[in-house]
């Protein structure tokens, strides 16, 4: 599953580091493919970092329904659950913040 909701990039100085035409993949390419061919959330920021045009600004969060139902089967905390990706001109960032999805799920 994948989400999004773009960002306001306010200094827009940033905007120096958008690529060329000739060397990025559209953002709505990079999106479509990286969700078709991903087996991971892990593959699926790799695939986004790759290619960034700098043009859009937006924070990605990724969930890997194989992942949630490994933990909701045996209850043990795996890698890779849950992604955030965020990027602005010049740069993208990930991390995988699992380990905070686990701390509301032990509620249920």
């Amino acid at each position: 599953m994948v989400t999004e909701t773009t960002l306001d990039v306010i200094d827009v100085s940033l905007f120096e580091n958008v690529n060329s035409a000739d060397n990025y993949i559209p953002n709505f390419l990079r999106v479509m493919s990286s969700s078709m061919l991903a087996k991971t959330t892990g593959e699926w920021s790799d695939m986004m970092t790759a290619s960034n045009s700098g043009t859009y600004s937006s924070q990605w969060m990724v969930v890997d329904y194989n992942k949630f139902k490994e933990y909701k089967d045996t209850k043990n905390e795996v890698e890779g659950l849950f992604l955030v990706l965020e990027q602005v001109p010049g740069s993208i960032i990930s991390h995988d913040v699992s380990s905070h999805i686990y701390k509301v799920l032990i509620i249920y």
